[in-house]
Parts: C-alpha cells; sequence; structure tokens
C-alpha cells in the first residue's frame, strides 16, 4: 500500500527518468545507423535481484526480454558480481535473443552492497557470420550467423578485458563500429548506475526497496483493473507467415489466450515447429511480444517493469519456432515478434473490440549492404523500412511508422547517402495498400 502518495510518485518519475537518460545516452554517443539513426536499442533498471524496475521509452521486445539475460548473468556471476564490473551477452541459448542485439549488465553498489544493475541492449549493426548484418533469413545454423557471447565478464573493477574485446572485433565486420557501438552502452549503463545510486541513497536501502515493491504492485494493479470488465473466456485466433524463406510450407501461429481472475494466459500449442531458416525465436522473445501487445492494446500509461509481467502465464512449446532448441538460426526472428503481436490482437479483438486495430504491414524491413573495400576493410549499411499500421478502430492507420514491437525509426536518406557507397533516388509505396473499409490502413505516401 502507498503510504506517501507523493513521495511514491516522485519516485517513480525519477526511477523512469533515469532509464529515460540511459536512452538519451545511447542516442547521443551511439555510432552506427542502425543504433543512432534507427534507435534499435533499449534500456532499463533492475533491483538486487534482477527484477526489471523502469525502462526507457524504446524498443519493447528487447525490454520484455532482459529478466531472462538479468537470470542468466546471475546464474553465472551472481557470487562474485563486483563494484566496476560489466558483463555482456548475445547467445540466444543463454539468456540472448538473437545474436547482435548485446546486453551489458553493470552491477550498481552503494556501501559496497549491491542495489541493482543498469541493463542496456544494442542491435549491433554486425556481428559476423557469412552475410553482412548478421541476420540474413538463410542462415540454417546459429555457427553461421557470428560470434557467440555467453554472459561473460567484460569489465572488471573499471578496467576493460582487452584481449576479450579484441577477440570480439576481430570476428566483425566494422570492428571500430562496433566498439563504438557498445562504448555507448556502457556511458549509458554508467549514467544509469549513477542516477539508480542517486535515488538509493536519497531514500536509504530500505526505503528504496520498498518504493520499489510498491511500483511493482502499482503496475500489476493497474493492469488487472484494465482487465476487470473484460468478459472472462478462452479466446483463439491463428495467423502465418509465407514461407521460412527457403522455400518451406507456411508457418502457422496458434494463440489461446485466457482471460480469467488470475490474469492473461497464452497458449501457443499448435504453431509451427522450429524451422530450417532463422527465423526462430526464443522464449523470451515470444513472452516480450506478448507483453508489448497488451501494454499496446491497454495499458501505455502503465510503467511496464516486472509488476506488470506477473498478469502474464506462458504455454510455449520447446521446439518449436517460438522457444528453438540450439542450434537454430535465430537471426532473422523479428519477424516471428510482429505476426505474434498480431495473432495476439486478433484473440484478443472479441475482448477489447473499441481498442484493437487491424493488423498492420508486418513489420519493418531491414536492408543490409555490405561493401569491401580495396583494401580488406568492410562497410555496412543498414537501412530500415517502416511502413504503416493498419486501421484503428475509430480512424485510419498510421503511415511511416514502425510497428507497435519495435519503435525504430527510418533512417534518413542523407545519412545513408554520406557513406558514399548508395544514392537513394526515391522514397515511397508502388502502390495504394491501404485497403478497403470505412478506416483504411496507414495511407501511402506520395513519391516512387
Amino acid at each position: 500500500m502507498i503510504r506517501d502518495a507523493a513521495t511514491f510518485e516522485v519516485f517513480r518519475n525519477a526511477v523512469t527518468g533515469a532509464a529515460d537518460e540511459m536512452a538519451i545516452s545511447v542516442l547521443r554517443t551511439a555510432h552506427s545507423q542502425i543504433v543512432a539513426s534507427s534507435m534499435d536499442f533499449s534500456a532499463a533498471l533492475c533491483d538486487a535481484t534482477g527484477r526489471t524496475i523502469a525502462q526507457a521509452n524504446t524498443c519493447p521486445v528487447h525490454l520484455g526480454s532482459i529478466p531472462d539475460a538479468m537470470d542468466a548473468v546471475l546464474e553465472r556471476f551472481g557470487d562474485t558480481l563486483a563494484d566496476g564490473d560489466v558483463y555482456i551477452l548475445n547467445d540466444p541459448s543463454l539468456g540472448g535473443m538473437h545474436l547482435p542485439d548485446v546486453f551489458a549488465v553493470t552491477p550498481v553498489f552503494v556501501d559496497a552492497v549491491l542495489a541493482g544493475f543498469a541493463v542496456s541492449v544494442v542491435n549491433h549493426a554486425d556481428v559476423g557470420g557469412w552475410a553482412a548484418g548478421s541476420m540474413a533469413v538463410q542462415s540454417t545454423s546459429i555457427f553461421a550467423e557470428g560470434v557467440q557471447i555467453p554472459p561473460s565478464r567484460l569489465v572488471e573493477a573499471g578496467r576493460t578485458n582487452e584481449t576479450f574485446l579484441e577477440l570480439i572485433l576481430r570476428n566483425v565486420r566494422e570492428p571500430e563500429l562496433f566498439r563504438g557501438d557498445l562504448e555507448s552502452q556502457l556511458a549509458a549503463n554508467h549514467t544509469g548506475a549513477r542516477g539508480l545510486r542517486d535515488l538509493v541513497e536519497r531514500h536509504g536501502t530500505g526505503e528504496f526497496g520498498r518504493l520499489v515493491d510498491e511500483l511493482l504492485d502499482y503496475s500489476e494493479t493497474l493492469l488487472r483493473a484494465e482487465l476487470d470488465g473484460a468478459v472472462a473466456g478462452t479466446y483463439e485466433f491463428a495467423d502465418r507467415i509465407d514461407d521460412d524463406g527457403l522455400g518451406g510450407d507456411p508457418i502457422p501461429f496458434r494463440v489461446r489466450v485466457t482471460v480469467d481472475a488470475d490474469g492473461l494466459g497464452f497458449d501457443f500449442t499448435g504453431s509451427s515447429p522450429q524451422v530450417a531458416s532463422a527465423l526462430n525465436a526464443t522464449a523470451s522473445f515470444t513472452r516480450s511480444a506478448c507483453y508489448a501487445a497488451v501494454q499496446g492494446l491497454l495499458a501505455a500509461d502503465i510503467p511496464a517493469n516486472s509488476g506488470f509481467q506477473r498478469v502474464f502465464r506462458f504455454e510455449i512449446p520447446t521446439g518449436s519456432i517460438l522457444d528453438a532448441h540450439r542450434p537454430a538460426a535465430r537471426g532473422a526472428r523479428g519477424l516471428v515478434a510482429y505476426r505474434l503481436i498480431d495473432t495476439v490482437l486478433g484473440a484478443l479483438a472479441p475482448v477489447f473490440p473499441d481498442r484493437t486495430p487491424a493488423a498492420g504491414d508486418g513489420g519493418p524491413n531491414s536492408v543490409v549492404i555490405g561493401v569491401t573495400g580495396d583494401d580488406g576493410s568492410s562497410t555496412v549499411l543498414w537501412d530500415v523500412l517502416c511502413g504503416a499500421w493498419g486501421a484503428r478502430p475509430d480512424q485510419d492507420g498510421i503511415d511511416g511508422i514502425s510497428p507497435l514491437g519495435a519503435n525504430l525509426a527510418n533512417t534518413p536518406v542523407e545519412d545513408i547517402e554520406r557513406s558514399g557507397h548508395v544514392r537513394i533516388d526515391g522514397y515511397g509505396y508502388l502502390t495504394d495498400s491501404a485497403g478497403a473499409g470505412r478506416y483504411r490502413g496507414g495511407p501511402p505516401p506520395s513519391g516512387t
């Protein structure tokens, strides 16, 4: 129970502000187009047990995966966490999502006592593998996708393990670009650690812990209140991706969403087995897509933290495209999240007909171009092509915008052309694909 509403509200905004400052730090210091222009990154703060307490307004399908990354770090280093350390990982079987998304975790100590963690996730422009960008759907094994990093100590007592870092840099196409984006993560984590430390020192360790508990309870209470008016029952929906990119059969996604007194249950039994291509996802990514769908539908203004996530329960078949076994390739798993979000919204549409939008464009396209110079150096060029949302219940969809789960931005044409390798002659839709109906999908902009 909130004893002092004013103190709680100040704390809630302060901890969220500290997470947002982390995101601003990445945005202002990152080197690559995919991060600095398209904003494919995330940031969050966790308490000493690894619970997420605040998230920046960044990429939703990253943020819901942070609890699994924290579990992996705590399992590996829980007894040896030290002030001045930073841990990184990207292995999908050990807390990661796909190899380009590198997690950086910084423990925060106050008076030699662990107070929490600052966490950042950055989609690096390249982590090696056979294709520039490390996200080719045609990859059939994770060993083709790039360098795999289990939970590892990159920085110990403030000193970077340069041998370990050089090993990673030797396996990527643009080592200085990777180094620059990684350093932006470390800077963001430093910013978040300072903000978290200030809050603990201001309130005291005991009061800080109580405020965190209240914040998590607050999110859970608000989300349950949003569900109070929903008609209890089980609601089903099915969708699909046309094929796996290798000429396979359509890939089905099936969900049964149960709305009851315990919250929301998601059962994905009947969804496709894992596929030969790189479309496979992790269970953490699947859960993250569900969090994003519900937050966008019901709870955009509710703090998305571990309290919010208490309302959910999951049945995700192992060995499926939603929880693939190693050594499945995972690079293109983003498409699965966008289809999952549409599938979940399809199931919830009868429950919340006045809030649910139609399916959108299926997700942004990532166009990656690798250029090798005469001296053997590599350049990786990214462009994220955002389309449009489907029609909303009371008006048309929105055009030129990232889908709900991504929160990305189109890369400015000037940024792409600055490399000297690509020239853009026009930008826009070739056909009117907004669809029919009283309210239509996002109207296509003019241009070709």
